[in-house]
C-alpha cells in the first residue's frame, strides 16, 4: 500500500520534469537532454544572454578569440596592457617618513626586522621578511639606510617591482639592492619559505654588529 502511494505521488512529478526537458530539448535543437535551469556561460545559455554578449564584445575588443573577464583585476592577462589607471596613486596621500636622525645601527636593524616583518599583506611579508633574514646581517650602514628607504615604498610597488610586474621608478631601477630583491624573489633554488623565527635573529644580527655610530 505505502509502495503504491508513493508510485502515485512521484509518478506525476516525473513525467512534468522529463516534459520539461523535452521541451527545453526540441527548443535548444539538441536530441539529448538539456538543463532547464543552466549557468551563465554553460551550453544550455541562449546566445542572446546579456553577459554573454558583455564577454564576447570584451573578447572582440581585446583580440582573444576567447572569453575575458570584462572586469579585469590589475596587472592580470586582460587586462588592457597600456592602462596604468590603476598606477596613478596620488603621492600626498601616503604619510610621510617619519626621521630617525640619531638611531644606532643596533636600532636601525631591530627596526627593520619589524619592519619586513609586518608589511600588511602575505606575499610582502614572506617575500621581505626572508630576503632581510638573508641578507640584513651582511649590510652595511649605507644599504641598510638604502633598505630603509624602500620600505617607506607602497606594498603592491615593491612586490610588483621583485617579480617583474611593474616598471620601477628611475631611483630604483638598476639599484643593487632592488637587483638581489628580484633574484630573491625568482627563488631559482625552489626554496619552500615560511616566515623566519625570531629566535633566530639575534645570533645573526648580533655577530655581524659594529660598535654603534649616532
Amino acid at each position: 500500500m505505502q509502495a503504491l502511494l508513493i508510485r502515485s505521488v512521484a509518478l506525476p512529478h516525473l513525467r512534468a520534469t522529463t516534459q520539461l526537458l523535452s521541451h527545453t530539448s526540441s527548443k535548444s535543437g539538441s536530441s539529448s537532454f538539456s538543463d532547464p535551469f543552466p549557468l551563465p556561460l554553460s551550453k544550455d545559455v541562449p546566445q542572446s544572454n546579456t553577459t554573454a554578449l558583455l564577454l564576447r564584445h570584451t573578447s572582440s575588443k581585446s583580440g582573444n578569440s576567447s572569453f575575458s573577464d570584462p572586469f579585469p583585476l590589475p596587472l592580470s592577462k586582460d587586462a588592457p596592457q597600456n592602462d596604468s589607471s590603476y598606477d596613478e596613486i596620488d603621492r600626498s596621500l601616503l604619510p610621510p617618513p617619519i626621521p630617525r636622525p640619531n638611531e644606532s645601527l643596533t636600532t636601525l636593524r631591530a627596526r627593520l626586522v619589524y619592519q619586513t616583518r609586518k608589511r600588511g599583506t602575505l606575499e610582502s611579508d614572506l617575500l621581505l621578511s626572508t630576503f632581510a633574514k638573508e641578507h640584513l646581517h651582511k649590510m652595511s650602514e649605507q644599504e641598510l639606510r638604502e633598505f630603509d628607504k624602500l620600505l617607506d615604498e607602497p606594498d603592491w610597488d615593491i612586490y610588483y617591482w621583485a617579480i617583474y610586474k611593474k616598471q620601477p621608478p628611475a631611483k630604483w631601477e638598476g639599484t643593487a639592492l632592488l637587483d638581489k630583491l628580484r633574484v630573491h624573489a625568482k627563488n631559482e633554488g625552489k626554496v619552500v619559505r615560511s616566515m623566519p623565527a625570531l629566535g633566530g635573529w639575534t645570533s645573526s644580527l648580533s655577530a655581524s654588529q659594529s660598535p654603534d655610530k649616532d
